[in-house]
């Protein structure tokens, strides 16, 4: 994995392990999911799962909103103590490539959206990653969307 951080005068130089609260994570997300039946179906324990119709608070603890959609996710951070975003894309591989098989089930079914999500927050304000076409292969089958949230100061 290499990171760039671009200058005021257009030259990159290369940054390594500058990431903090990284994660990576793959999620099952759909308005008929029951996140008891992929648990089960995975045999896996998901770091966050709700139903549709489940009941939360928003952030101001103001309103009771009604969830449209289940989503169930699995994240590396609860798993793996590293700064290396290799290391927690090689731990969610690790995990999922075995079950691919039964993942084809959400795969295939349109009305579920399967991702591999990249979390991570960083000092600077610009910054590109760049992913191996092995990497990039291996991901995608085992997810039909991926999604990168960079978080700066």
């Amino acid at each position: 994995m290499k990171f760039f951080e671009t200058h005021s005068n257009d030259t990159c130089s290369v940054i390594f392990n500058r990431y903090q609260d990284i994660y990576v994570a793959l999620s099952i997300r759909s308005e008929q999911l029951v996140a008891n039946n992929i648990s089960s179906w995975l045999c896996l324990t998901p770091t966050y799962a709700f139903d549709r119709g489940d009941r939360f608070l928003t952030k101001t603890g103001n309103a009771e909103i009604v969830r449209q959609y289940g989503l169930w996710k699995y994240e590396s951070k609860k798993f793996i103590n590293s700064d290396s975003l290799d290391d927690h894309i090689e731990f969610i591989l690790s995990t999922f490539e075995p079950k691919c098989d039964l993942l084809q089930r959400y795969l295939a079914d349109n009305a579920y959206h399967v991702c591999v999500q990249f979390s991570f927050e960083e000092e600077i304000a610009v910054v590109s990653c760049e992913l191996s076409k092995i990497i990039l292969q291996r991901l995608l089958s085992i997810c039909n969307n991926l999604s990168i949230s960079l978080y700066c100061d």
